[in-house]
C-alpha cells in the first residue's frame, strides 16, 4: 500500500513531569520502571517517523530488539497504553498503528513552519477546524492520493515564524496580551511601551505566545522571558525563534537524564 514519504521531528517536547500524568503513571504502577522506558521509546519511534508508527511484525521485532526487551511484555505494555488511552484504540484497532490527538497536535506544531506538512485523512484524531490553522497543509487517503489543500494565508510571513502576524496593523502586543493572554491592566500597558523600545514588537508577541505554550499566561513569566532575551542579545524574531529551539531541546534532555537517573536508581 503506497504511502507518502514523512518526514518527523529531530526532537519533540517531553515534559518534565511526564511521570505525573495519569496515563504515563497508570502504566508504571503495573510495569514498573520498564513500562515508562518502553514509552518514551515509543514516542522517540512515533515523532521520528512523524504522528504516528506502524505496529506490525517487522516493527515489533525491531523495536524489540533496540530496547533489548521480549516482545511479549512490550505488547502488554502497548495494550495497555491503549486501554488507558494513552494511544488512540480505533486507530490501534482499524490500522494498527500507534498514535493519539495529542501526538498529532504536538507534531503540527512542531512542524509549523514546513513549507508543506502531510496528514493521512484516516489516520487524524484532530478538529478540522484546528486542522485550518496549519500554515500548509496536505491532506492524502491511506493510498496517498491528495485530497485537500489547506493553505492558511494570514499566518504566513517570510523569514518569520507563521504565528506571528505578518499585518503590521496587528504588530501590537498590548492588543495580543488582551486578547490571548488576561485582561490588560494600565500597568501592563505602561511595561509593554516601554519594552518596545528595546525590542520589536513581534519578539515580544513572540514571547507572549511562547507563554502561552508553556502554560505560563502571565506578564511576570512573559517579562522573564523578555529579559533572559534581552540578555542573550536576542533582538530579532529569528533570533527568538533559535532560542526557543534551543530551550525546548534542552527541556528534553533534561528529561531523559532525569529519566536515565530514574532508571540507574531502580
Amino acid at each position: 500500500m503506497a504511502r507518502p514519504t514523512k518526514e518527523g521531528l529531530d526532537y519533540f517536547p517531553l515534559d518534565v513531569d511526564i511521570d505525573q500524568d495519569e496515563k504515563v503513571a497508570l502504566i508504571e504502577a503495573k510495569h514498573g520502571i520498564k513500562g515508562f522506558a518502553i514509552i518514551v521509546k515509543l514516542f522517540m519511534k512515533i515523532y521520528k517517523n512523524s504522528y504516528y508508527y506502524e505496529w506490525g511484525e517487522k516493527e515489533q521485532l525491531l523495536f524489540a530488539k533496540i530496547v533489548d526487551v521480549n516482545i511479549n511484555v512490550i505488547n502488554d505494555v502497548i495494550n495497555d497504553c491503549v486501554k488507558w488511552g494513552l494511544f488512540s484504540r480505533e486507530k490501534f484497532k482499524k490500522y494498527n498503528i500507534l498514535t493519539s490527538k495529542g501526538i498529532q497536535e504536538r507534531f503540527l506544531e512542531a512542524t509549523n513552519r514546513r513549507k508543506q506538512i502531510q496528514m493521512i485523512q484516516e489516520y487524524c484524531l484532530i478538529a478540522e477546524k484546528k486542522l485550518n490553522d496549519c500554515n500548509y497543509l496536505v491532506i492524502v487517503n491511506i493510498h496517498g492520493d491528495k485530497l485537500k489543500v489547506i493553505s492558511n494565508q494570514k499566518t504566513q510571513s517570510k523569514g518569520k515564524d507563521s504565528r506571528v502576524l505578518s499585518n503590521k496593523k496587528d504588530h501590537n502586543p498590548a492588543k495580543f496580551f488582551d486578547e490571548h493572554i488576561a485582561r490588560i491592566s494600565p500597568i501592563v500597558v505602561e511595561k509593554i511601551h516601554a519594552w518596545e523600545t528595546d525590542l520589536p514588537a513581534e519578539v515580544i508577541i513572540r514571547a507572549m505566545q511562547e507563554s502561552v505554550e508553556r502554560e505560563k499566561r502571565s506578564w511576570k513569566y512573559i517579562e522573564s522571558i523578555l529579559k533572559d532575551w534581552l540578555n542573550k542579545g536576542i533582538t530579532t524574531i529569528e533570533d527568538a525563534e533559535r532560542q526557543i529551539q534551543s530551550f525546548r531541546k534542552a527541556n528534553v534532555v533534561q528529561a531523559f537524564q532525569q529519566s536515565d537517573r530514574r532508571v540507574a536508581n531502580f
